[in-house]
């Protein structure tokens, strides 16, 4: 299946020019992608039609999550790259 994404920051102020991107991704939904987090990286991860949702509570400040997303290419190899995600929670 295709996807259209769009990323970028999670945080901006009023009036501030901000850029983000838009892309395509393709992903098969009979082949699963592994999806984890690095040591010291809190939540929880579902995984559903080859689509990872990354669940957190940042707590105040930047909070930087990051971990791995793998998968069989048509090779039969496993392929893995990392992933990194930024959320600046402002105080309440």
């Amino acid at each position: 299946s295709i996807l259209p994404v769009a990323i970028g920051p999670s945080v901006a102020k009023e009036g501030e020019k901000v850029e983000f991107k838009v892309f395509m991704a393709a992903y098969d939904s009979h082949n699963q992608p592994a999806v984890k987090f690095t040591e010291g990286n809190e939540g929880s991860i579902d995984i559903s039609e080859g689509i990872a949702i990354v669940k957190v509570v940042p707590k105040s400040g930047i909070n930087t999550y990051k971990g791995t997303v793998s998968i069989m290419n048509k090779s039969g190899e496993i392929e893995t790259k990392n992933w990194e995600w930024k959320i600046n929670a402002l105080p309440k």
